[in-house]
């Protein structure tokens, strides 16, 4: 009996195991996605205006069905968990219960609704600018929701709506700075490959305006940044934050955020300018183009371990909310 009773609790805690690590995937991808959707409109329609890239379209549009997809796989993820029966996540009565009967499942609706007019706008809008335009403000209320899906809107009352502005504008501009990475990228490799002077000029183009606006979304990402900590964390915990697996992760996430600034700052005042001296003094520009090309390479690995970080973040309690 005590080996049946071991063997239930077993078969238990692989099926808890397996519904957390649809939930953490699923996680990893809805905020990847939306981050690079937002990210290549925001790129495309301010820092590279009426260029109509190809491989960057197609990189959004993959953003756009990825981020469907991991919203259905997170609704899923969910009920798995709610119901403690991964059965329970294939099962379409349990399915429409969790999303049309709790606020988590309204707001996945919600999201699903604005991907596929991502989606449509994609087929329907002929016009690159207009498109893009479009794509950066739906994806934007996309990013947005997260914020009533998460930790953002724990509270109540103007305290409450403090940490949802701070949490709204740490997703925004988060999204903004991971999000338009690749499609830097791609005008970079681009020019690396047709080593012509249109196209490293296009590359220098993009770099200089999207390091424009680069200081103010660093500085409203780490204001809204501590704002969000000390809602969640508290300056009473503060001392203890590697005492608690949610205070392990955000560390992990700070450092991972900083080591990423210092790569930024590079790019921003050195590589960047050695880009543009080698222009204006009509030299070969591929060494500069490569260690922009390497660098920004860089940059968006630690972008993706931040994203896996924020992932592991959105399934850890705080030490606030323990209170």
């Amino acid at each position: 009996m005590g080996t049946g009773r071991r063997g239930r609790s077993a078969s238990r805690c692989a099926k808890v195991v397996e519904g957390l690590a649809l939930l953490l995937g699923a996680r990893f991808l809805q905020f990847a996605a939306a981050a690079a959707l937002f990210g290549a409109a925001c790129f495309t329609s301010t820092a590279a205006p009426g260029r109509d890239n190809r491989t960057v379209r197609s990189y959004a549009f993959c953003a756009a069905l990825t981020l469907l997809f991991g919203t259905l796989a997170w609704l899923i993820g969910e009920t798995a968990q709610l119901s403690e029966d991964p059965a329970h996540a294939i099962d379409t009565a349990q399915l429409w219960l969790i999303a049309s009967g709790t606020r988590f499942g309204r707001i996945c609706l919600l999201r699903m609704a604005l991907e596929l007019l991502c989606l449509l706008a994609f087929a329907c809008i002929a016009r690159p600018r207009t498109r893009w335009r479009v794509l950066t403000a739906i994806s934007a209320l996309v990013l947005m929701s997260f914020a009533w899906t998460g930790h953002g809107s724990m509270d109540g009352g103007l305290t409450g709506a403090a940490h949802l502005g701070a949490d709204l504008a740490h997703l925004l501009t988060a999204g903004l700075w991971l999000g338009a990475l690749p499609p830097l990228a791609m005008l970079v490799m681009r020019a690396r490959r047709s080593k012509t002077a249109a196209d490293a000029l296009a590359a220098q183009q993009g770099l200089e305006r999207f390091s424009s606006i680069g200081v103010a979304v660093v500085v409203v990402l780490a204001s809204s940044g501590i704002v969000n900590s000390w809602f969640l964390v508290g300056p009473r915990h503060a001392t203890q934050l590697l005492a608690t697996p949610y205070g392990i992760a955000l560390s992990v996430k700070l450092g991972l955020f900083c080591i990423m600034l210092v790569v930024a700052t590079i790019n921003r005042y050195q590589l960047s300018p050695a880009l543009q001296l080698a222009l204006g003094e009509e030299r070969a520009p591929a060494a500069a183009l490569d260690r922009l090309h390497a660098s920004l390479w860089v940059e968006m690995g630690l972008a993706v371990l931040i994203l896996a970080a924020v992932s592991v973040l959105g399934n850890l309690t705080p030490p606030m909310a323990t209170e």
